[in-house]
């Protein structure tokens, strides 16, 4: 949220910071979609992945008051503003791999990155 707050942009492309594969034919595609809604989240084979996609300054009042009530998950306060939900297959047309949701929380994690990374020729 204080990304968010602090952001000279109203629309904005919210990344984990783990996420080290994020398509930018993607996020362009999620920008586009934006229109009249607040946010714009996609779903990969995981479900839904609120932590790469696009808010605008209009969630921060929605935002504040589910932190308010110490509700601190990402997709509480979701039922509050206007979200444009991207189904799977629209997303696997993109990415068919679902790269983008990829994210590092372990060891075994890092290991498979840096083994995508050396298959992509990336150093």
């Amino acid at each position: 949220m204080t990304g968010l707050r602090n952001s000279s942009n109203y629309n904005n492309i919210i990344v984990a910071g783990d996420m080290p594969f994020v398509n930018l034919k993607l996020v362009k595609s999620l920008v586009c979609k934006i229109g009249k809604y607040d946010a714009v989240i996609p779903y990969s084979n995981s479900g839904l992945e609120p932590l790469m996609a696009i808010y605008t300054k209009n969630c921060i009042p929605a935002m504040e008051e589910s932190f308010k009530k110490n509700n601190l998950r990402m997709v509480s306060f979701l039922k509050d503003i206007r979200v444009k939900y991207v189904n799977k297959g629209e997303i696997e047309r993109i990415d068919p791999g679902f790269l983008s949701f990829f994210n590092i929380n372990s060891t075994e994690d890092l290991i498979r990155a840096r083994e995508i990374f050396k298959k992509r020729g990336i150093k």
